[in-house]
């Protein structure tokens, strides 16, 4: 699939880059936790892209979109929205967006709304995507995706699978962020819960998870019972 050719004149040039900027703001409120006003914000964002047709600004407003109602509990808008973000990325030849469009469909879907095997399969057509895309298998994005499908077999109580695939993410983590890294620390910590759950302690080689957990009681967050999604 041909990647959509960017809009023509100076005036759409403009018209791009101050969206991109609205999107950059977007991410900003979500990192604040001001999730209702970046709705509005990637609202408007969506529909300037639309009536300039520019797909991949359609599909990353959309996306945008669908981690804000995630936020939020709007599971059913979040669900339409991710739908929005992967149809526009498909058809503008944005395999990685589409991926990132797939891998939040599955995650709302399959670990939001409890339809795990649908969000299995959509959390494995990321994977077929970002191989179209050409990501290294050592990139960090690699690690999200086997991330959230852990996830989602640990909702299965698949604890072996779940295992497997958070075991390969802390692999990828490991090897391109370095042991101390904050992502690493969580990728053991997701790996630490499924032990719990079998009522086993972890190897002597994930020492590090107690560290990062003795780490965050120091700053009073020692509560977390579910693994990790990646955000905006």
């Amino acid at each position: 699939m041909h990647r959509q050719v960017p809009p023509e004149g100076e005036r759409a040039r403009v018209v791009v880059r101050r969206l991109r900027k609205h999107l950059a703001k977007v991410a900003m409120l979500y990192s604040l936790g001001r999730y209702r006003e970046g709705i509005a914000l990637a609202q408007q964002v969506q529909q300037e892209a639309n009536e300039l047709g520019w797909g991949p600004l359609q599909a990353a407003a959309a996306l945008a979109r669908s981690r804000l109602y995630d936020e939020l509990g709007d599971y059913t808008s979040a669900q339409g929205a991710s739908d929005e973000a992967f149809l526009a990325a498909r058809t503008a030849g944005e395999e990685e967006l589409a991926a990132d469009a797939a891998g939040e469909r599955a995650w709302v879907v399959g670990h939001r709304r409890a339809h795990f095997d649908e969000g299995v399969l959509w959390g494995k057509l990321e994977k077929v995507l970002l191989d179209r895309a050409g990501v290294p298998q050592n990139a960090v994005r690699r690690a999200d995706q086997l991330k959230n499908l852990g996830t989602l077999y640990f909702d299965r109580r698949e604890l072996g699978k779940a295992k497997e695939y958070y075991q390969k993410a802390l692999d990828v983590r490991r090897q391109a962020l370095g042991e101390e890294h904050p992502d690493v620390a969580s990728a053991l910590n997701n790996l630490g819960i499924v032990y719990a759950v079998e009522g086993r302690m972890m190897k002597p080689s994930t020492i590090l998870y107690g560290r990062w957990r003795s780490s965050n009681a120091r700053s009073g967050n020692t509560t977390q019972t579910q693994p990790n999604h990646s955000t905006i």
